[in-house]
């Protein structure tokens, strides 16, 4: 199974800019959860993390943060596709 953190510009963009998704990947499954929004120019695409210039950075940075602290955490383990979802979303409200 593959997580990641993606700003996905190949869909429409929004006025908050375009939809920055967690995604869960495995063999045939495949999930993912709007995490943020974030405009091109403000997203580094070789780190898959917003740039400082981004209006909201200070309360977006900490949540992707802890999302790859999670991802980190099971990479060293055998979940589901729905356990991991659960599991790195469950804390979040």
């Amino acid at each position: 199974m593959k997580e990641t953190i993606k700003l996905l510009n190949t869909y429409k963009d929004t006025k908050k800019g375009y939809l920055i998704y967690l995604i869960f990947n495995s063999k045939n499954q495949r999930k993912r959860k709007c995490i943020g929004y974030c405009f091109k120019e403000f997203w580094n695409e070789l780190t898959n993390l917003p740039l400082q210039q981004h209006s909201d950075y200070h309360n977006l940075m900490p949540v992707i943060l802890e999302y790859k602290a999670k991802i980190a955490q099971l990479s060293y383990k055998k979940y589901t596709i729905q356990q991991a979802y659960k599991y790195i979303l469950n804390d979040r409200k």
